[in-house]
C-alpha cells in the first residue's frame, strides 16, 4: 500500500496510501488507521471508517516518536498492514543559527553600526528578520534595541553582509 508522511506538527501527522492492488475480491469499505507511541508500545486505533487514502491523525503529543499503520478492509475483513518508520511529532524546522561573522562599524558615544551575514543555517524556512539586543557590561539582561523585527533586505543571500544599527555590547538573534 506505500504508507507516506506527508506533513507532521507537534500535535499531527498526515499519511497517504495507495490502495492495495488486490482487493481480497471484494472492493475496499474503509481503512483501519493506528497509531503507536514509542514510549508505551500500545497500538491504538485512531479510526475504522477512513473512505479516503489520506488521513490526518490528531492528539499526538508534541515531541513523542511515533508509528503509524494503515489496512484495507471490505466484506471479507481486513487486509495486511502498511506501516510507517518511527515519526517525530515536531514542525519540519527548526530556530535558525546564529548570525556569522558580525562585525562593529562606525563607533560613536551613542551608536555603532552592526554589520553581519545570514546563518548558515536556517533551520528550514526561511530568515524574516532579525532582533538585535544588548546588555551593560554589568547586567545579565539582555534589552531589545528593535521594537518590531528588523527584515531581512530583500535578495540577502548566505555570505552576504547585513547592515543593523544598534548600541555598544550588542547580541544579535534571528
Amino acid at each position: 500500500m506505500g504508507l507516506q508522511v506527508q506533513e507532521t506538527t507537534p500535535e499531527t501527522c498526515t499519511v497517504s496510501w495507495q490502495p492495495p492492488e488486490d482487493g481480497g475480491g471484494a472492493g475496499v469499505t474503509n481503512y483501519v488507521i493506528e497509531k503507536m507511541d514509542l514510549k508505551t508500545k500500545n497500538w491504538k486505533k485512531v479510526s475504522g471508517a477512513v473512505r479516503k487514502t489520506t488521513f490526518k491523525i490528531p492528539k499526538l503529543i508534541p515531541f513523542n516518536e511515533y508509528q503509524f499503520r494503515v489496512s484495507a478492509q471490505n466484506m471479507f475483513g481486513v487486509g495486511d498492514l502498511a506501516t510507517t518508520g518511527n515519526v517525530l511529532a515536531r514542525h519540519p524546522f527548526d530556530t535558525p543559527g546564529p548570525p556569522v561573522h558580525v562585525q562593529v562599524r562606525e563607533i560613536t558615544r551613542e551608536s555603532l553600526k552592526l554589520l553581519w551575514s545570514l546563518p548558515e543555517n536556517d533551520g528550514g524556512s526561511e530568515i524574516v528578520g532579525f532582533l538585535v539586543e544588548r546588555k551593560e557590561k554589568t547586567s545579565v539582561r539582555w534589552e531589545r534595541l528593535n521594537k518590531e523585527i528588523m527584515p531581512k533586505p530583500v535578495g540577502a543571500k548566505r555570505g552576504q553582509a547585513v547592515e543593523g544599527q544598534g548600541r555598544i555590547d550588542l547580541q544579535v538573534h534571528v
